[in-house]
């Protein structure tokens, strides 16, 4: 009974916060499956850095998918300076793919000061 106990308990420890990531996500509108977050796990992804990140990108208009942010943050690019770079460009009125956000910061450029340099 206590190995049982203690097999549920580590579980319980595993699984509790990738429901709270999808839960988190689903509550907010961002497309997120429990299999994508799962996957995320497995593949060293923060899920809910990527989570949060398309939550805040969302919130003020953009369009991210959730598999750029995740390889973008896999490549060990900064998806919070992509986004930020994309938000500043697009109160600045320019156009910025996310290629292009994506390409600066891998060169190790900060993207928000790329865009105000513009």
């Amino acid at each position: 009974m206590v190995v049982a106990g203690g097999i549920a308990l580590l579980a319980a420890a595993i699984f509790l916060p990738l429901l709270f990531t999808w839960y988190r996500g689903r509550a907010a509108g961002i497309g997120v499956s429990l299999r994508e977050v799962i996957e995320m796990r497995l593949m060293k992804i923060n899920a809910a850095m990527v989570i949060d990140t398309a939550i805040r990108a969302r919130d003020v208009g953009l369009q991210v998918d959730l598999k750029a942010l995740g390889t973008h943050f896999f490549s060990g690019g900064s998806i919070d300076a992509v986004v930020d770079g994309l938000i500043a460009a697009r109160r600045e009125g320019l156009v910025l793919t996310w290629q292009t956000a994506t390409a600066l910061d891998l060169a190790g450029r900060d993207v928000v000061v790329a865009v105000r340099a513009v």
